[in-house]
Order: structure tokens, then C-alpha cells, then sequence
């Protein structure tokens, strides 16, 4: 076959829901998996797809022990990292009137086995028993430093004012790998500006072991929560004035850390080094992306910019800060009207490629895909892989 590929087909007419991540990663054997769900909408599994070619196909790998819900409530929240071999993923079932949970769940691609964590548990609840009023739409994040501490970012109990609830954004540490989570932290200033709904995004580990989170409210005012090594929460900063996108990355410059972070619904990079009250500029792209990921590549301090333009999957190269190439802009996919990308820097028989996960919207209005492609950056630039006239050459 030839690509795209499919990874999963949802078997359902309905698209995931937009807290739903899913990159794909590549094992030290040089093989692709992608976390997922076994459906688009009111999912009760998370899924492990692997391929060993992913040109070819995948197919789904120790499906026996799933991490499960009955449901409902269902899945509404997945996000996944990567340490070495093993796959780190936080995922919720989230409702408005008490029963959302956060999980915690590992993958271990050596031996493809999704990991007893305890007592026979793939999957550990790391807080449980609370209401969200955003309800579906709150995100996870997840990061883990190089002690093995895992980060987890995202919501918790409600806080009151005035007789009315209130979503607060909280992060979440385990240090015995994942087994055991804290209670929970507050990463918004609620004890100023209670009466507002907080959500989460972000959370990634820095070479130093400083951990980078973001939380905003419903109102689009978003703020940088960066915590120490030592667990030490930054002084409350001034609103960012950028929505972030859900995940971002940094690299050691010389000793100094550069962080990464894309401008959602825009075309900017947000940059700045670390720091606790950081000076953030926006690099622009060059390209007005309608739905935007940033990526990186810390080995060769390389961000991609990857979205949408109109229907249509573009990239930028940003090398060590040189300023995006407009000569780097390639179509990963052309044709019928994609949704959800997700990008991730992969390396497999010794070349690096840009590795995106898309959902096309239609599929002869039954069946959701999720689709895989691959662009090789390995040289600094791009090749076409696919442009055809019309995508659905690959339906049916």
C-alpha cells in the first residue's frame, strides 16, 4: 500500500471530541504506534495501534488488556508521551455531576504489553469523583522529568463563587511510576479571579527538570504556570495574550533552555527562554494556519508549524531559530476535508520523518478513519508523498 494509512476505523459517522490527542511515537526497533480510541464518540477503550511499516498497515496490539471504561460517562480526554520505550498516557472520563475520573496508563513498546501497574491495573486513577461544567472539552497533558516523575496536567474539583461551580486547572505528581498520584495542585489563581472556568493545557519536562504548563479561562485570557525542578509554582504572571495549542517543546541552546509553544487559531510560534516571569515573543510561520500543532525536534533544535490550510496539511521548518523557510512549505495531504492533525518527529530505518495522524470528516457519511502519513524531513526539507486529485481514491 501506499500512503496514507489507515490506523483505526472508528465505525462510527462521529469525530472525536477536540481534548483527544493522538501523535504517533516510534520505538527504538524503529516502529510506529499510536494511542487511540476504539471509536470517535462515547469511547470505552484506549487502544494501542502498532505497525511495523507504516507505509503498509496497522493493526492493534495486546487488545486483551485495554485500559477500560464501562461508561458512562466515556472517554473525553487522551494525551500521550514518550520516555525511551515506554509510553506515558493520561485519559478521563469527564461529566457534570460528579463522575469524572483522570487515569494514568502505560505502554511498553519493547514488548508491546500495556503495563500492570498494580494488583493487575492498567489503569490507575489518579483523581476521581469530580463535576466539570465544560464537561467534554477539558484537556490533559503530561510530562515526565528525568528522576521519572510524572506531571499530570489538567482538571479537578470545582471551586464556588457566589453559589455557582467553577473549573480549576490542577497538576498531578507521581513518583513511583505512576502508582501513587498527590492530591492535586492548583495552577490558576483562583483565589483572585474564582469566578471564571479554567482549563489546562501543557505540560512538558525541560532538560533541567523544570515543568511547563499553561491554564486560561473561558474568556481566552491564558497565563504560563512553569514549576521547578523542586516543585516551587512561578509567581503568578501577566495574561500571555495568545491562546497556547495543547502541547509544545524545548531544547538546550549552549545552556540555555529555549522553550517552544505554538499560538493557537493563528500562525505564530511562541518563544522564550526559561525563566519564571519569561519574555514571550510570537515568530511568525508565515502561514495562517485554521487548525495549528507545533512540534520539535530537540536533536536539531527544528520546530515544524503543521496544520490546516482550508482542507489541506502544510508545514514549516524553523532551524535553531533562523526563521521559518518559506521554501519548506510542502502538502502532506491534499484532497477531502481533514480534521484533528496531530504530529509528532519520528525515526525509523535511520531516517527522520514529520508523522501525522488526521481523521477525514467523511466517509461516505459512515465511518470516521484515522489516517497516518509521513513526510521525510531527514534532509532539512520535504518530498511529496501524496497529492492526488481526490482522497477518497482511498475509500471503499
Amino acid at each position: 500500500m501506499a500512503l496514507p494509512t489507515i490506523v483505526i476505523n472508528f465505525g462510527a459517522a462521529i469525530a472525536p471530541s477536540s481534548a483527544i490527542h493522538f501523535p504517533p511515537f516510534s520505538s527504538s526497533s524503529g516502529n510506529i504506534y499510536v494511542i487511540c480510541l476504539n471509536t470517535g464518540s462515547n469511547a470505552t477503550e484506549v487502544r494501542a495501534q502498532k505497525a511495523t511499516d507504516p507505509t503498509s498497515s496497522f493493526s492493534e496490539v495486546d487488545a486483551t488488556n485495554n485500559p477500560t471504561v464501562t461508561g458512562p460517562p466515556y472517554i473525553r480526554g487522551l494525551c500521550t508521551t514518550q520516555v525511551s520505550d515506554v509510553l506515558h498516557i493520561a485519559w478521563s472520563v469527564n461529566d457534570t455531576s460528579g463522575g469524572s475520573i483522570i487515569y494514568y496508563s502505560q505502554f511498553n513498546m519493547s514488548s508491546d504489553t500495556w503495563v500492570n501497574l498494580s494488583g493487575g491495573s492498567r489503569a490507575i486513577a489518579v483523581k476521581s469523583g469530580f463535576s466539570q461544567t465544560l464537561g467534554p472539552k477539558r484537556e490533559l497533558a503530561i510530562g515526565v522529568n528525568s528522576s521519572g516523575h510524572i506531571y499530570i496536567h489538567g482538571p479537578g474539583p470545582a471551586g464556588m463563587d457566589m453559589g455557582s461551580n467553577y473549573d480549576r486547572s490542577y497538576y498531578y505528581k507521581s513518583t513511583d511510576g505512576g502508582v501513587t498520584w498527590s492530591s492535586g495542585t492548583l495552577t490558576d489563581n483562583s483565589g483572585t479571579t474564582s469566578a471564571q472556568h479554567y482549563e489546562a493545557k501543557a505540560c512538558w519536562c525541560d532538560a533541567n527538570d523544570r515543568t511547563y504548563m499553561f491554564c486560561g479561562t473561558s474568556t481566552t485570557s491564558w497565563y504560563s504556570r512553569a514549576l521547578s525542578s523542586a516543585d516551587s509554582l512561578q509567581s503568578w504572571p501577566s495574561a500571555l495574550g495568545y491562546t497556547p495549542t495543547y502541547q509544545g517543546y524545548s531544547y538546550d541552546d549552549g545552556g540555555t533552555e529555549r522553550v517552544r509553544i505554538g499560538r493557537d487559531g493563528g500562525a505564530s510560534e511562541l518563544a522564550w527562554d526559561s525563566a519564571d516571569t519569561p519574555s514571550i515573543t510570537a515568530n511568525s510561520t508565515g502561514t495562517t494556519f485554521n487548525s495549528f500543532n507545533l512540534v520539535g525536534d530537540a536533536s536539531t533544535k527544528t520546530s515544524y508549524a503543521f496544520g490546516l490550510v482550508s482542507s489541506d496539511m502544510y508545514y514549516r521548518a524553523n532551524v535553531d531559530d533562523a526563521g521559518y523557510d518559506a521554501s519548506n512549505t510542502d502538502f502532506l495531504v491534499d484532497g477531502a476535508t481533514k480534521n484533528g492533525p496531530d504530529a509528532n518527529v519520528v525515526t525509523r530505518s535511520g531516517t527522520t520523518y514529520l508523522a501525522c495522524v488526521f481523521y477525514v470528516s467523511t466517509d461516505y457519511a459512515t465511518n470516521y478513519c484515522l489516517w497516518y502519513m509521513e513526510i521525510d524531513v531527514s534532509g532539512g526539507g520535504g518530498a511529496d508523498y501524496y497529492n492526488p486529485g481526490s482522497f477518497f481514491a482511498f475509500f471503499g
